[in-house]
């Protein structure tokens, strides 16, 4: 780790400890430890820690208490704090699941877990993202399988979930994500069906798109390749757009302990209309590429064909036809889409990272041989 990352660090946990204690009356009193990647604040006793460990993967290891620099460096954790209230009031929950990084506001801010309730609470910073919360809740439940929602707290900007006991993700088969990834493809044509017959679908084009990222100066060179990939014909022609999650990746899925037939799609805080297709090569990219055997679905299983039966089907509500395009060229759409729509508004040196990325990987996928 260098200086800077562990100043960032230091700085990060220092604003994530100010915010927790700010959202401390959803907490139960008790003493409360950071996990190295920071993403989890969970209450150390027994119960909490056995539920951190069965959901999250996570072992608790002990530390002491400090959010000094040192300590971050040593070990990246775990820093705790304690959280006093009245003892009349002992309700909240014990783990407190961060959403967003401790700089950005709004959105979905963190979510707090009453495991002995069976309650999840949903912790917003602005008043526009639970009421837009609320509208995706009512407009996808048609669709997928969304958790069921007890109450919305407007004043507090607090949106209380049934909590469903979940597999860890490290447990998942290649089973598992065969099962996701067919729901998926399911579920997306039936709500492009509808999609279809309703004036719910825009059309843009990807021209414009690319002729704004070239204009960053983090992402001309990503631009210009991306733009020599997608054949012009393609570039110029109006592509349909409709509402999606925006960020369907396996943290945004839930398998049921009890029937893993029963698939939860969760964090729906980020949709908006997206290129179509953008959800499911989210998917495919996530981490599953990077998975060690026997799981292999992902972006080489799309490049090879596996998947385009259910395009074909998918493009064919919309009256386009799925062999118009090849596979490399809507990758490098989706590309350009999430490039557009989720980069460009990242600090100058993660841009520099992301681009150095991008570029690679266009490069690769260009000399790729498909079947």
């Amino acid at each position: 780790m260098v200086i800077v990352d562990l100043v960032r660090q230091t700085t990060e946990t220092s604003k994530l400890k100010q915010r927790f204690k700010e959202t401390a009356v959803n907490m139960k009193p008790g003493t409360y430890a950071l996990s190295p990647d920071l993403k989890l604040i969970y209450r150390v006793d027994a119960d909490t820690i056995r539920n951190v460990s069965r959901y999250f993967g996570l072992e608790h290891e002990r530390a002491e208490v400090s959010f000094n620099g040192r300590r971050v460096y040593l070990n990246l954790g775990n820093p705790t704090c304690k959280i006093e209230k009245n003892a009349k009031n002992n309700g909240g929950g014990t783990v407190y699941y961060v959403m967003t990084s401790a700089e950005g506001p709004g959105k979905a801010e963190a979510k707090v877990f009453n495991f002995e309730e069976e309650e999840v609470l949903t912790l917003f910073g602005r008043d526009h993202d639970v009421y837009k919360y609320a509208a995706n809740d009512t407009y996808f439940r048609d669709f997928f399988q969304l958790t069921e929602v007890n109450a919305i707290d407007l004043e507090n900007r607090i949106c209380s979930e049934q909590f469903v006991p979940f597999m860890r993700k490290k447990d998942w088969t290649f089973a598992h994500y065969d099962k996701v990834t067919a729901r998926l493809f399911s579920n997306y044509y039936e709500y492009a069906q509808t999609c279809g017959e309703e004036i719910s679908v825009s059309y843009g084009n990807i021209k414009a798109k690319l002729a704004r990222i070239s204009s960053d100066r983090a992402f001309t060179e990503t631009a210009a390749l991306l733009d020599a990939a997608i054949p012009e014909l393609v570039k110029r022609k109006p592509f349909p757009h409709i509402r999606q999650h925006g960020n369907m990746q396996s943290d945004n899925i839930l398998i049921c302990c009890d029937d893993d037939d029963k698939i939860y799609f969760t964090g729906w805080d980020q949709s908006m209309k997206y290129l179509l297709g953008f959800d499911l090569f989210h998917w495919f990219q996530d981490e599953i590429d990077e998975r060690s055997e026997p799981h292999k679905i992902g972006l080489i299983d799309y490049f090879h064909g596996d998947f385009d039966p259910y395009f074909d089907k998918l493009f064919r509500a919309f009256g386009l036809y799925y062999n118009d395009y090849s596979r490399k060229t809507l990758y490098f759409m989706y590309l350009t889409e999430k490039i557009y729509r989720k980069e460009l508004v990242k600090s100058r040196p993660d841009k520099k990272r992301s681009a150095l990325m991008h570029n690679e990987l266009i490069e690769r996928i260009k000399n790729l041989e498909l079947s």
